[in-house]
């Protein structure tokens, strides 16, 4: 029975101590003036969740831009291709056309 109770003692004891621990972090400020150190702990974890929120939202409009960016890059590459295997396709029909022209009129003035 006193093992068992030591047991549960002991549990209490550093199950007191860790919550200690994680009171003092999130809260450094509180001390035997509660209110003035309420309002300080209350105003650090304001400010320090708005400094997380910007700097998350600064990273992330970076990786919209960046990825936004590729995309455009990769499209432009990607027409500039297109549009320079269509224009070799419109010389060589043009350089067949006059060809064939050539020959045309080249024969009837004969």
């Amino acid at each position: 029975m006193f093992i068992k109770l030591g047991i549960l003692a002991a549990a209490l004891v550093v199950g007191g101590l860790i919550f200690a621990n994680e009171v003092d972090m999130f809260l450094p400020a509180t001390s035997a003036a509660l209110t003035d150190s309420i309002k300080e702990d209350v105003t650090n974890l304001g400010n320090n969740a708005t400094v997380a929120v910007e700097k998350r939202m600064e990273e992330s409009v970076g990786d919209v831009l960046e990825e936004t960016t590729s995309i455009a890059s990769n499209q432009i590459s990607n027409f500039g291709q297109k549009l320079s295997i269509e224009l070799a396709e419109v010389r060589e029909s043009t350089e067949l056309l006059m060809r064939t022209l050539y020959d045309t009129l080249t024969s009837i003035h004969l």
